[in-house]
């Protein structure tokens, strides 16, 4: 639109740059700006302008217009599409059909576009994460518990003919009974599904933490919510699971313990106390790796946030007015807040790797 003064009692066919801000329409009237008190036509005095003006409803500005806007209105150098792309007139080229060409300087401006681009960035991280999440809880999942069943099924139709494993440990004074190398075999197998669950479970735990920590930070993010609901859910499953195959294991055992001499209890002890070590330092290795993906990530974050605030309080050094300054300091606030979460989620994380490998265990991992 463009727009010139018609008189001091009104503005007619007007150009003029508008934004939602607060829950209200604001007009820029030469370097001043109206907030409109509601819909309608408004007495303006400003210094300005004096005179009135027809304001715009909120609703249909802010929630309809300005949501369907281009970038920058693509400078009045092309049309804005549907799609929120410009389609930019002959000689005019770039996102904004400004390429190449001096940028707009108005915070006016500038801040509402700022807005809507950190807005976006911040849904697509979420996002990203709760993909990440939900992805990676789901993967293999299915698949496993159908091998689980399969396994199930398979177990009283395996091949009696199958070849027992060379016996090649001479301290057995005995040769074990078909019957009791095939429950040993199951057994282990058996385990192997429980330190599935086990792991499975420690990594929902985890993100229960995380998502505490994130409600606290930000009591207003759905997400965080989301996704502790989420992951209190799999624990549950996860208990169940681990609680049948425990139980499982223990049949087993019970079985197999009416078919060795005493001599053969004696060595299986031995050899199924050096077995549970090697099984959790394996669990406690996988745990390890997420938490310092985990750890990589959040500390990228952070240093992005970081750079953020760097750049908020350049900039605040560099702008004249009191009411920008405002803004800007604003916007240093939310961002350090966000900093401060990302060093307590580090926090939990090299915790947890403490818990797992022991005190000064992640600052020898700083230095490797």
């Amino acid at each position: 639109m463009h727009n010139d003064k018609k008189s001091t009692n009104n503005y007619d066919a007007a150009c003029l740059r508008v934004r939602c801000k607060n829950d209200a329409v604001e007009i820029k009237i030469g370097d001043e700006v109206f907030k409109c008190p509601g819909e309608g036509i408004h007495n303006v005095n400003l210094n300005s302008y004096e005179g009135s003006i027809k304001c715009p409803s909120f609703k249909d500005m802010c929630t309809e217009v300005m949501d369907k806007k281009c970038p920058m209105d693509c400078y009045g150098q092309g049309y804005c599409m549907a799609n929120k792309t410009c389609q930019c007139l002959d000689g005019f080229t770039g996102a904004d059909c400004n390429a190449g060409r001096v940028k707009e300087n108005d915070p006016f401006v500038n801040d509402e576009n700022d807005k809507k681009k950190k807005e976006k960035e911040e849904k697509e991280e979420e996002k990203e994460e709760e993909k990440e999440e939900e992805k990676e809880e789901d993967d293999n999942e299915d698949k496993e518990e159908e091998k689980e069943d399969e396994d199930e099924e398979n177990e009283d139709e395996e091949d009696e003919d199958k070849e027992n494993e060379d016996e090649e440990d001479k301290e057995e004074e005995e040769e074990k009974s078909e019957k009791a190398i095939k429950l040993e075999e199951k057994i282990k197998r058996v385990q192997g599904y429980l330190d599935f669950h086990k792991y499975h479970k420690k990594k929902s735990e985890y993100r229960v933490g995380k998502a505490d920590l994130c409600i606290e930070f930000f009591p207003n993010k759905t997400w965080c919510t989301r996704s502790k609901s989420f992951n209190e859910g799999l624990i549950a499953k996860r208990s169940e699971y681990i609680q049948k195959f425990i139980n499982r294991i223990a049949n087993f055992e019970n079985e197999l313990e009416t078919l060795l001499s005493e001599r053969q209890k004696e060595l299986r002890e031995q050899h199924e106390e050096e077995n549970s070590i090697n099984r959790k330092i394996v669990l406690d290795e996988k745990h390890m790796e997420l938490l310092e993906s985990q750890q990589q990530k959040v500390n990228q974050r952070r240093d992005r946030i970081e750079n953020i605030i760097v750049n908020l309080k350049s900039k605040e050094l560099m702008v004249r007015s009191e009411k920008y300054k405002e803004r800007i300091r604003q916007n240093i606030e939310k961002y350090e807040h966000i900093y401060e979460h990302k060093n307590r989620l580090l926090e939990m994380i090299e915790i947890e790797m403490e818990d797992l490998f022991g005190v000064g265990f992640v600052k020898s991992l700083e230095k490797i």
